[in-house]
């Protein structure tokens, strides 16, 4: 299954199309490496009015959850 976060340009964040608050994000995404290959990518994709360091805090996060790939896509959401 992929493993997509998606960031609106409210800044409302959905993990695999739910909406997720920010605290709660490293958990969900902690569990759903814990169920699947450890090394399957996650991807980050952005509304492209979204601020370059929003997108980052985000990555920062996935990062220290444990995701070793991260790949990034910006679109209108």
């Amino acid at each position: 299954q992929e493993l997509v976060v998606t960031l609106t340009k409210q800044n409302t964040l959905f993990f695999n199309s739910y909406p997720v608050k920010r605290s709660e994000l490293t958990q969900q995404v902690q569990h759903a490496l814990a169920q699947q290959n450890q090394e399957v990518p996650v991807y980050v994709r952005a509304d492209e009015s979204v601020s370059y360091g929003k997108v980052i805090e985000v990555v920062d996060e996935l990062k220290q959850a444990g995701v070793h790939y991260v790949a990034m896509s910006t679109r209108p959401t």
